[in-house]
């Protein structure tokens, strides 16, 4: 029942409550993620965290961009191919928004990730 109370409360706008385990968040239409859709997701952060690859799973299932370019230009059909590749998504977004530790968005903030090999 307590489930039941804390849907009936959240801001149809844009929300994010946490009971428990589980996280009731809503998106709205405006958001960037939201693919222009209205999004009401209820999950528990905890099992999703356990329910990610790993970093050895994730070398193992993915190609970095460059190498799927190097082997794009080695002519390997099976590969992804010139076009395939100006089609992929950005790995890492240029700009972010965040909440920092005071409470305070920050909107379209630069953002560089640096990988350590």
């Amino acid at each position: 029942m307590a489930d039941k109370a804390l849907v009936q409360v959240l801001d149809l706008k844009k929300d994010l409550k946490t009971l428990d385990d589980l996280t009731f968040e809503i998106t709205p239409p405006s958001a960037d993620d939201s693919y222009n859709g209205w999004w009401v997701s209820v999950y528990s952060e905890k099992q999703l965290n356990l329910a990610r690859a790993s970093d050895a799973e994730m070398k193992h299932i993915s190609v970095s961009k460059v190498e799927a370019a190097k082997q794009s230009s080695e002519g390997d059909a099976s590969q992804w191919s010139t076009d395939d590749l100006k089609l992929a998504r950005v790995s890492v977004p240029t700009t972010i928004t965040f909440t920092n530790n005071y409470g305070e968005v920050v909107s379209n903030a630069s953002a560089r990730i640096y990988e350590t090999v």
